[in-house]
């Protein structure tokens, strides 16, 4: 399946692979002998991770080339994909134990109809987790994301899930040269802020600076929340974005010079090949002639070339 930018793609490597894997790495371990809905299940490649360990996934997905895709890449006998809306499931009330929603939330202005049909769709002590990017960290500081209807801020996206479940937990996801996913509670978690690390300063924070994702876990069941584990997961620091866009941008300067040349080179060989070159060939073998003539016997002292014929 190529990727065009609005669903991830295992073939993709960097920043963005360790954010995807490492939500289902640990939506995986909550998966385990339960029957799951992956909503937005786009390639279908999360699904079949979770179904590894689920007793059943469902992938469920808008697009009908994402969902054909998945089911010819990844057939498992306890792996199904259907077509549907996110504020719309095609499932019955009560029937999953686990629902996972990953980068969903902002592709569409539906967000209350979503969570509505997630609680609908849930076992009454069943688990929603749920990734949402942070608009305070993304859209408001690199820009809109083509791809995105609405980024929600943190509070929004607490003031939603609270509308539809009596619980919520919240995680902190920051990508480094890893990913990581971390309680948001200053007793469970040493952390501190690089911006002052040129100043060989270690600055503590009660939470994970500016992480750029809020991960979610809810559910209406009597009994506590499940802990999620701090999770990391480590990648090859040159496969950081900076890295790869540097390497991408000095690429195609050298596409650039590759093409002028050939461009130049054609027009050389063009010029060579024309009539008025060859009529004129003469002449400069006339003015080569010369210009050896000058260099073997530079002017004299009243300006003239001697020349002994």
């Amino acid at each position: 399946m190529e990727f065009t930018g609005e669903r991830y793609c295992p073939q993709i490597a960097g920043e963005i692979a360790l954010e995807h894997y490492l939500r289902y790495a640990v939506a995986v371990g909550l998966a385990e002998g339960r029957d799951v809905l992956d909503c937005a299940s786009g390639e279908g490649y999360g699904s079949a991770l979770l179904a590894r360990t689920a007793r059943s996934v469902i992938g469920v997905d808008v697009s009908a080339d994402a969902v054909t895709h998945a089911r010819a890449t990844y057939a498992h006998h306890n792996l199904s994909f259907l077509e549907g809306s996110a504020a719309a499931l095609p499932l019955p009330d009560a029937s999953v134990d686990l629902v996972v929603s990953f980068e969903t939330i902002e592709h569409h202005d539906q967000q209350a109809q979503m969570l509505a049909e997630f609680r609908r769709v849930l076992r009454p002590d069943g688990l929603l987790l749920l990734s949402s990017p942070d608009k305070a960290h993304l859209e408001d500081v690199i820009g809109p994301n083509p791809f995105h209807v609405r980024e929600l801020y943190r509070q929004e996206l607490q003031d939603l899930l609270a509308a539809e479940f009596r619980q919520c937990e919240f995680y902190d996801q920051k990508t480094l040269f890893a990913s990581v996913i971390c309680p948001r509670r200053p007793e469970t978690l040493a952390c501190w802020d690089s911006k002052t690390l040129n100043e060989n300063v270690l600055l503590p924070t009660a939470h994970l600076p500016a992480a750029c994702y809020v991960i979610a876990l809810a559910s209406n069941a009597a009994g506590p929340l499940p802990a999620l584990p701090l999770a990391l997961l480590e990648g090859n620091a040159l496969d950081s974005w900076a890295v790869r866009a540097q390497m991408e941008e000095a690429q195609r300067r050298l596409e650039a010079l590759n093409e002028a040349f050939l461009r130049h080179k054609a027009m050389v060989e063009a010029m060579i090949a024309s009539t008025s070159w060859k009529m004129t060939s003469p002449l400069r073998r006339i003015g080569a002639w010369w210009r050896r003539i000058r260099r073997q016997h530079p002017a004299s002292g009243g300006g003239k070339t001697a020349i002994s014929l």
